[in-house]
């Protein structure tokens, strides 16, 4: 397991058969102060060829949020190395 980081979020994600994989479920607060459900779900493959260090890694995704500011979106997400 590794956190990847943006500077704005992180995504907690489990290497399992060549993949990073996403999933999570979570609470958060919609604009109105409701509350909501968020379940995060995406699957990043390693680099082809592999490389070591990774300068990147990406991946597709689907974010899905419960009413009352329900979404549904596919993402897609990469990850840039910035350094060790």
């Amino acid at each position: 397991m590794s956190y990847f980081h943006k500077p704005s979020d992180f995504r907690p994600l489990v290497f399992s058969a060549g993949n990073w994989t996403l999933d999570t479920e979570s609470d958060g607060n919609c604009p109105n102060g409701s509350l909501f459900n968020l379940k995060a779900t995406g699957q990043y493959p390693l680099p082809q060829p592999p490389q070591n260090p990774m300068a990147t890694l990406t991946g597709h995704g689907h974010w899905e949020q419960s009413d009352p500011c329900a979404v549904s979106v596919e993402f897609d997400e990469t990850f840039a190395r910035t350094g060790d």
